[in-house]
């Protein structure tokens, strides 16, 4: 990418749901933010030990990358995902959400290093973009 982000937020959106996935990246794109969307734990693992962020926009240091991170992904779970994505080269650039549909799983990604943790039926379209840019 060759531009700056409208809302200076960078999104990494890992939901195995396409639907699911589909909504909020319209809803993320609609309030100006970059979004890479990502569908299992591993997929999102692999990418946050590739090269540093830098690789994906030539303005990352002035982006604020925020991870939305579902709990039951295929492979690697969304919790165990995050764990693993902090010991990256740039895990400690990048604040973390972990999202599930079950308010009982929200301590799992408290405890494995998530910044902050929410049930998906509380996220709508402002409330998810008040919940990046509070990050």
């Amino acid at each position: 990418m060759d531009y700056l982000s409208k809302s200076g937020y960078a999104i990494i959106l890992v939901e195995d749901d396409l639907a699911l996935s589909k909504l909020y990246a319209r809803i993320l794109h609609m309030y100006g933010h970059d979004i890479y969307v990502m569908h299992s734990g591993d997929e999102f693992v692999k990418f946050m030990r590739g090269a540093s962020l830098h690789r994906f926009d030539e303005h990352a240091q002035d982006l604020t990358y925020v991870a939305l991170v579902d709990c039951n992904l295929p492979g690697i779970s969304g919790d165990d995902a995050i764990a693993e994505a902090r010991k990256t080269q740039d895990g400690d650039k990048v604040h973390y959400i972990g999202m599930s549909s079950l308010e009982e799983n929200l301590p799992r990604f408290l405890a494995k290093g998530a910044d902050k943790a929410v049930v998906k039926s509380d996220l709508g379209p402002q409330t998810l973009d008040q919940l990046i840019r509070a990050a």
